[in-house]
């Protein structure tokens, strides 16, 4: 046994550990449609796997809690799902890798990998859903913006940590300025969501944050889309 596990490479040990459920609660699937339904004692955010009978792992969010069943939203499409499979809880609610190792990076809305370049390292993991800080402690907007757009630069002024919406009817060319705004702005770094359609690129809550002198250019797609980060 020694020598086969010699044999095994890191990543192939993180998957069998990840696939462990020994002090997990877990349950089984017993209706399957929009959302899941499972016996299982958990609460409420808590993020639970689901197993398929391929052995690919779909993740769920508990969104109700009723006596001992509990009701789940899944993050992934319902394929191949039926009553009966596993539920394990997590035991903690959905997490993301936050840190300089996302430089360079391109992930799903869970915060996954998709550049096929491993894991990610030198993150630390947070929370999804935090509360948001006290206004009265954020400092104030007192910087310019420079988007790189004369008709925003000149008319309408973008601070340094101010949102901005950006809304349109179809293809008048709402993805085409947040390119634009990506290419020229004066930004460290760009956080950039794509999509296979164009018009998840709606919205543009925020022009820019600062941490330890460095700003960022995060334009954001449309709510309720599970958008990828490059």
């Amino acid at each position: 046994m020694g020598s086969n596990m010699l044999r095994l490479n890191v990543e192939e040990l993180r998957r069998r550990i990840e696939r462990l459920d020994a002090f997990r609660t877990a349950g089984r699937l017993h209706k399957v449609g929009e959302l899941l339904a499972c016996r299982l004692r958990t609460a409420l955010g808590n993020l639970c796997r689901v197993r398929k009978e391929s052995g690919d792992v779909m993740l769920a969010e508990v969104v109700a809690v009723d006596s001992d069943t509990a009701s789940l939203f899944p993050y992934d499409r319902c394929g191949q799902l039926h009553t009966g499979m596993l539920v394990v809880d997590t035991g903690c609610p959905l997490r993301v890798p936050v840190g300089r190792g996302l430089l360079g990076r391109v992930l799903d809305g869970l915060g996954r990998p998709l550049d096929g370049r491993g894991p990610i390292v030198q993150c630390r993991w947070s929370q999804l859903s935090l509360a948001a800080p006290d206004p009265l402690t954020r400092p104030p907007i007192t910087a310019p913006f420079v988007t790189g757009i004369r008709a925003i630069d000149g008319l309408i002024t973008v601070g340094r940590g101010q949102r901005v919406g950006l809304f349109s009817g179809s293809g008048v060319g709402k993805s085409t300025l947040l390119g634009e705004i990506a290419r020229h702005a004066d930004s460290d770094l760009t956080i950039e969501p794509t999509s296979d359609e164009k018009e998840s690129f709606v919205m543009l809550p925020s022009a820019g944050f600062a941490r330890r002198d460095k700003w960022a250019l995060m334009p954001h797609s449309t709510l309720g889309r599970s958008a990828s980060l490059a």
